[in-house]
């Protein structure tokens, strides 16, 4: 369409890239962010997930939770189960708590329904956890529907911690504690680099500019009773 450059984040169905390579192979640059594909070869802008993680749990274990569920992303995508899995399995490790397989949840389409069904299926197994950590703010949602119909309290019985820290997380009761990833400035760096770029007549190179997530406190995460 005449476009001189292109920033995106690839969608979570997004396995091949011959499209973007289609792109680049006419002397036009790309600039990756947030979800990333390794396919092609282009600066890329993300965030340290797995800082943000290992400080989203170390919160929830310092306020007294110890059994610490997961709800990842899939698999299979780059950026979309993000570091969560291993930073959680760290922060566990790093303070003498198990981190148990069974209590980590694959969420396929990122939905709040699988927040609540997965949250149910561990708030009913014969060992359930007593803190969950989401994906996202949209996946924490739905866990926190679930334990509010099945009459748990959170926090204090259950702890809750989501990740992305949407406007919604303010505004929900309780509050939701969770993992700024700063997207506004994420996008405006995107940007500067491929406005660069353009200016330069330059492709880039395969650089990987990682940025610092905030944890954002609020009532969700508070102390364990």
């Amino acid at each position: 369409m005449g476009v001189d450059g292109l920033v995106i984040s690839v969608s979570n169905e997004t396995f091949v890239a011959e499209h973007l390579q289609d792109f680049l192979d006419e002397e036009k640059p790309i600039v990756q962010f947030d979800k990333i594909t390794d396919h092609i070869h282009s600066p890329k802008v993300v965030v340290d997930d797995f800082d943000g993680a290992y400080q989203a749990v170390k919160n929830l274990i310092d306020n007294g939770y110890s059994k610490i569920a997961h709800l990842s992303g899939r698999l299979e995508v780059k950026k979309m189960r993000r570091e969560d899995s291993k930073a959680t399995k760290k922060a566990l490790k790093d303070h003498g708590l198990e981190f148990r397989e069974e209590w980590v949840k694959g969420c396929w389409d990122i939905i709040e329904s699988e927040g609540f069904d997965f949250t149910k299926e561990l708030m009913e197994s014969s060992n359930p956890p007593d803190a969950i950590f989401c994906i996202t703010d949209l996946v924490a949602l739905g866990a926190l529907k679930y334990l509010k119909s099945a009459d748990y309290e959170v926090p204090g019985k259950v702890g809750l911690m989501g990740f992305s820290n949407w406007m919604l997380s303010e505004y929900i009761s309780p509050s939701l504690s969770s993992v700024d990833q700063h997207g506004f400035e994420m996008g405006e760096r995107a940007t500067e680099i491929l406005i660069n770029l353009i200016k330069e007549h330059s492709l880039g190179e395969d650089d990987l500019i990682e940025m610092k997530t905030e944890l954002i406190v609020r009532q969700s995460s508070q102390k364990r009773l």
